[in-house]
């Protein structure tokens, strides 16, 4: 009864109001901003230094064409590299080939020019070098042969012919020395000096 308890009356009615409220706003539809954007992330200060930078070089990449024909441009240039290495090896083998120490082919029917060398010395290297550009030119007509002054065989054939380091002794067909010399520096000069022992005994 409202009349004796006035207090209790008043609390029922404020919670009556408060609900109601709450039921008003649940049913009532949500406002909507018209044409409202999400909101953009904010890119890190490097993020967009990195996206400026990819921006300006990936189009320089394929400025050469597409993928394709990046592909086909890089096989060309591997097998350019790869037959310049081929040919520098065959080059490097035919002048690093060794002159033999086979001092036997003396007196076997074809001229020798055997070379006095000491290991380790550059006279003996020096000289030994311009022969082996030389030497394929003239293997056809002349024996190369190197007396290796650190072998007991290669020093008595030395001491026979009073051979130093880097002198060397022109053998004609039969065994027999024609001429003790050095080996020139020039190469035209040394081509010469083979040329013309060449020649007498041939």
């Amino acid at each position: 009864n409202p009349a004796l308890y006035p207090g209790r009356h008043n609390v029922l009615l404020s919670l009556r109001d408060a609900h109601r409220v709450r039921m008003k706003a649940n049913n009532e539809p949500k406002k909507t901003t018209p044409n409202a954007m999400p909101a953009t992330p904010r890119l890190s200060e490097s993020k967009v230094r990195a996206a400026a930078v990819l921006k300006g070089v990936w189009p320089t990449v394929f400025q050469v064409g597409d993928f394709t024909t990046v592909v086909k441009k890089i096989a060309v240039t591997a097998a350019s590299l790869l037959a310049l290495v081929a040919v520098g090896y065959f080059v490097t083998l035919g002048v690093a080939k060794p002159i033999s120490t086979d001092l036997s082919v003396i007196g076997q029917g074809k001229p020798v020019l055997v070379l006095a060398y000491e290991n380790f010395s550059p006279a003996g290297g020096d000289a030994l070098n311009r022969l082996r550009q030389v030497r394929s030119d003239y293997e056809s007509r002349l024996d190369f042969v190197v007396a290796d002054l650190g072998t007991p065989q290669g020093r008595a054939f030395a001491n026979r012919y009073r051979l130093v380091d880097g002198q060397a002794v022109f053998l004609k067909q039969d065994g027999q020395a024609l001429r003790v010399t050095s080996i020139p520096a020039d190469e035209r000069e040394l081509r010469n000096r083979l040329e013309s022992q060449l020649a007498a005994v041939e």
